[in-house]
């Protein structure tokens, strides 16, 4: 067990709350100039300029200049999610922050980065949800902020704390740029293969226009029905349950009887390669059913979808395509909650390949999926082990071996 002693904040670090009103208002935004950042800004322990990221003239820059950032500098979010904060890199010194964030600046003799890790720690965070004052919203001053307490270890240890975890940032970064680029790739090359403008080797066959309606066994959408709730149930999903491609179990759906569940499908069953396509409120989501054993079924928000001489595969991806999905938005009603009529889907033209084409488009496009699930299986790795180590480094569980201590001094020699 570790026996660390703690020192406050305000003996390492100043903290300084961004200006209010009376400094600096509203209207003096321009279009072009340094940015002030505030609370949105914050993304996943980074600072992002996001599109209507408020802009300051420089002469006003420079009269704040005791509100700008230099590398190292971490920012809290003040209210609010107060347990938010972010990094500033280089890229973002001298940018602002606004009223609605704290600033940090360790004092030499603190590693400023890890004070920027510490504070991403999950105990440390719960603390400060803790500490934070107000009923409806919470909120963070500087003397709550001053008055955290930070382990009191040497800038050594400190240094091959950051280290460790710097190694394991720039690996997820790295993964992270691949799977980008991938997914990028894959993106492109299934807007070709989709719409005939890439052929592949050895199909020269014109495509030919279909109905959706005429290629179809089954077209209908889930239960109308009322339904009660039981807690040991058979999950009852709707269109929120429906995302990238897939059938998302982790939203908690309301699970219903298995009487009510033979009922509803006492004419029809849902059976594997079946396509969901969300028909109420997110339009467009699609997903194939795989491995079903009665295991869910659906509310009218979603519509199942079962083909003739097609292949559900190819039609999934192509269901998931940019013309596709505009041809969806086009037949939409106009209520308040937007929604599509199955006949006004059964109507739509698809332009489709012959079934060896549309085989061989699926099975390319599937392994360029698999490849990129693999690669996120790995990240997801990479995530799990570095929340690991900055947990048990954090807490001194786990110390740094003198391997990856930073020496503070040139060494001396005999």
């Amino acid at each position: 067990m570790s026996s660390r002693k703690y020192v406050r904040l305000s003996s390492i670090a100043d903290v300084q709350t961004g200006p209010f009103g009376s400094l600096f208002h509203e209207g003096d935004y321009v279009e072009y100039g340094m940015p002030m950042i505030t609370v949105e800004n914050i993304r996943d322990s980074r600072i992002a300029l996001t599109p209507g990221t408020p802009m300051v003239s420089i002469p006003d820059a420079e009269r704040l200049k005791k509100f700008a950032l230099r590398e190292g500098d971490v920012v809290f979010s003040r209210v609010g999610c107060v347990d938010r904060s972010a990094h500033a890199t280089l890229a973002q010194q001298g940018w602002l922050f606004s009223g609605r964030l704290l600033r940090v600046r360790a004092r030499p003799g603190t590693d400023a980065k890890f004070l920027h890790y510490y504070f991403s720690y999950e105990a440390t965070k719960i603390l400060i949800r803790n500490m934070a004052v107000g009923g409806t919203m919470a909120s963070l001053n500087t003397g709550i902020l001053k008055s955290l307490p930070i382990p009191d270890i040497k800038l050594a240890e400190q240094n091959g704390i950051v280290g460790i975890l710097e190694i394991w940032d720039e690996a997820i970064d790295t993964l992270t740029a691949v799977i980008y680029a991938y997914t990028r790739a894959k993106n492109g090359l299934a807007q070709e293969l989709l719409s005939g403008a890439r052929r592949l080797a050895g199909f020269t066959s014109s495509w030919l226009p279909v109905r959706l309606g005429e290629t179809t066994s089954l077209l209908k959408d889930g239960t109308h029905g009322s339904h009660i709730d039981v807690k040991d149930g058979i999950p009852l999903l709707s269109a929120k349950d429906i995302g990238d491609g897939q059938i998302d179990f982790q939203n908690e759906p309301r699970l219903i009887s298995v009487g009510d569940f033979n009922h509803i499908h006492n004419k029809y069953k849902i059976q594997d390669e079946d396509i969901l396509l969300s028909l109420v409120g997110s339009i467009g989501k699609v997903a194939i059913v795989a491995n079903y054993h009665d295991n869910f079924t659906l509310q009218r928000s979603v519509g199942i979808i079962r083909f003739i001489k097609q292949n559900s595969r190819f039609m999934f991806y192509l269901f998931r395509a940019a013309k596709f999905q505009n041809e969806l938005s086009k037949i939409q009603n106009k209520g308040a909650q937007g929604g599509v009529y199955l006949g006004n889907l059964s109507k739509l033209v698809l332009n489709l390949p012959t079934l060896p084409e549309q085989a061989a488009i699926a099975n390319i496009l599937t392994a360029s999926d698999d490849e990129i699930a693999t690669l996120m299986r790995k990240l997801a790795l990479f995530k799990e082990q570095r929340e690991y180590l900055l947990n048990n480094l954090m807490s001194g569980k786990i110390r740094t071996p003198e391997s990856l201590k930073i020496p503070t001094q040139e060494p001396t020699h005999a």
